[in-house]
């Protein structure tokens, strides 16, 4: 074992403990990866020469690819151990082991089953009625209830839950089904539904994979919780580590009660983590106080200036709290690169990042936000990937599986050209994708035009892909005010800036320190605690600070609330 991690006495009964299923609950910042990753070589140690495999799987690719690299160093001097180890994200799993080579029956296609992500041209043919008026088919989400047996309440998502009727759902679920194509909430119901038609594949599967451990199982929604408890009753045995205050998807059915409510068996588990390694304790005070748990730090506090503060700030002054972040972290000795503004949504990191909210629409969008990630941002593959929605929206009759063909780096023609063209295109703001900093209407959007005009005709010289003859229509310049999508001037401060992102973007991550900007309507919901999800986003975006902690709130915020936050350990920043 590596000689950098030093096991608590929890986490070394989790590593050593019998090949028996267990149920983590870990506090954030509790070691959980370093935990995970010597628990997987403990048990492919116990399974000897046995030609099972054992599976580690998580939520993000970010997770899976710090979980491959920490396993490959701890077992380099153990080749055995390195062998029938599997390690990726659960819809990962789903699809390579189930999906692919198992669903076309169910499905009833021809061919390999691939994933679609909403963006494709072709799905405008596939939508359902939702009650109320017709839905895109990438907006269909799907529920189990095991009360209800193998039924399936389906709900459409814009803004609210809607529920749809089963029939509906499930006639646009086979319609689509019979192209190849699934979503990511459509593929767990057919992964779930073959192995329940199939209950040979099902045993086949449980068999090769007797040992299933599930990271960041606070994630696991109702239809993968479903696969997990077949596979159970087939005889995998499942472990799961977690942290029920850290379910933020509950909007995607995962609100962390499997996870809470986990059995792992008479011979199985049941362990706490209450080390927190990454915050220091006046940080890890305050999350006590909300989440009503008494978790401690094992790290001491560092000499420059760290602790929870508060800020305030007027409407007016949130495109310049970036900079002014900046100026604090160059004061105290923070690096910028260690430093992060969080928001808890997606529309409040533009207002900060410097993009305002003047987007655009249609093709001109995926642009806009394409040239904001490159020039504001630095974000080149976010950038990449509306670059490609973009030009594909101009095409006339592109492939189904031409984005994710681009994306997922298929070296099959037309994907690969068209991603060197794309890639070209989105790097030069003198000759390809206009400069952020430019007049979005009057400026950016005609030398766009222009040179879209150029791409364009090499894509359909060296890729066989014609653009739309009407594709100028969806370059509008609707919703583009005359300002700069992103005014330089914004940045008002020499100090290098630090990177702004959402919550759900920075979850599993540590950071040195942590601007978090919450809105009127945030303020509530954090004070309240993680008692739903939006009290439990707010508690994901306070644990992700190892050392210093702000919290900004509008001016205009109680005097009852600015005497909670007081009260739960924050000091305001002087």
């Amino acid at each position: 074992m590596s000689e950098a991690f030093d096991p608590s006495p929890e986490q070394r009964k989790i590593i050593e403990a019998a090949l028996v299923g267990q149920q983590v609950i870990a506090c954030a910042g509790s070691g959980k990866t370093a935990t995970a990753v010597r628990r997987l070589a403990e048990i492919r140690r116990q399974m000897g020469a046995s030609r099972q495999y054992a599976a580690l799987l998580s939520y993000s690719n970010v997770a899976v690819d710090t979980f491959r690299s920490e396993y490959t160093a701890l077992t380099a001097a153990q080749p055995d151990l390195s062998s029938r180890v599997l390690i990726c994200t659960v819809d990962s799993f789903v699809a390579s082991h189930i999906l692919a080579p198992h669903a076309a029956p169910t499905m009833q296609c021809i061919g390999r089953p691939y994933l679609v992500h909403g963006h494709e041209p072709f799905l405008k043919g596939f939508t359902f009625f939702n009650g109320t008026y017709g839905e895109e088919i990438h907006n269909l989400s799907i529920t189990f209830s095991a009360s209800e047996g193998w039924q399936y309440f389906n709900t459409a998502l814009r803004g609210k839950a809607v529920s749809v009727d089963s029939s509906v759902a499930v006639a646009a679920i086979r319609k689509l089904g019979k192209t190849g194509a699934y979503t990511h909430e459509i593929g767990r119901y057919w992964a779930l539904k073959a192995l329940v038609d199939r209950p040979r594949l099902l045993q086949i599967l449980s068999y090769r994979y007797p040992y299933l451990l599930v990271d960041e199982a606070q994630d696991i929604g109702s239809v993968h919780g479903a696969l997990l408890q077949i596979l159970i009753e087939a005889g995998s045995t499942v472990s799961l580590v977690g942290d029920p205050n850290q379910a933020i998807y509950e909007f995607a059915n995962a609100d962390g009660s499997f996870l809470r409510d986990f059995d792992p068996g008479t011979d199985g588990l049941k362990q706490s983590l209450l080390e927190n390694r990454r915050s220091i304790q006046s940080l890890v005070d305050v999350t006590n106080k909300l989440g009503g748990t008494s978790y401690s730090a094992t790290r001491s506090a560092p000499s420059r200036k760290c602790g929870p503060f508060l800020l305030t700030y007027q409407d007016t002054e949130l495109a310049k709290i970036r900079s002014t972040f900046a100026e604090l972290l160059a004061t105290h000795g923070h690096s910028h690169e260690s430093a992060a503004v969080l928001c808890r949504a997606r529309d409040t990191v533009p207002l900060i990042a410097g993009a305002g909210d003047q987007w655009g629409q249609g093709a001109t969008e995926h642009f806009a936000r394409a040239a904001l990630c490159r020039d504001r941002r630095g974000d080149i593959a976010d950038a990449f990937a509306h670059a490609v929605d973009g030009v594909i929206r101009l095409l006339a009759s592109p492939p189904a599986t031409i984005r994710s063909a681009v994306l997922g780096g298929s070296a099959e023609i037309p994907a690969r050209v068209l991603r060197r063209l794309i890639w070209a295109f989105l790097r030069s703001p003198t000759i390809g994708l206009p400069s952020a900093s430019r007049k979005a209407k009057t400026d950016w959007l005609p030398a766009l035009k222009l040179r879209l005009n150029g791409l364009l005709a090499n894509i359909g010289v060296q890729c066989g892909l014609v653009r739309s003859p009407k594709w100028t229509y969806a370059v509008t310049a609707r919703l583009l005010s005359d300002a700069p999508l992103w005014a330089q001037d914004l940045a008002s401060t020499n100090a290098p800036l630090p990177e702004v992102k959402t919550v759900h973007q920075a979850k599993g991550q540590s950071i040195d320190a942590v601007l978090y900007v919450l809105r009127p309507k945030d303020v509530k919901n954090l004070l309240d605690g993680p008692v739903d999800e939006e009290g439990r986003i707010g508690y994901v975006g306070l644990t992700r600070a190892r050392d210093l902690l702000l919290v900004a709130v509008p001016s205009t915020t109680k005097p009852a609330a600015l005497k909670k936050f007081n009260d739960i350990g924050f000091t305001y920043w002087s």
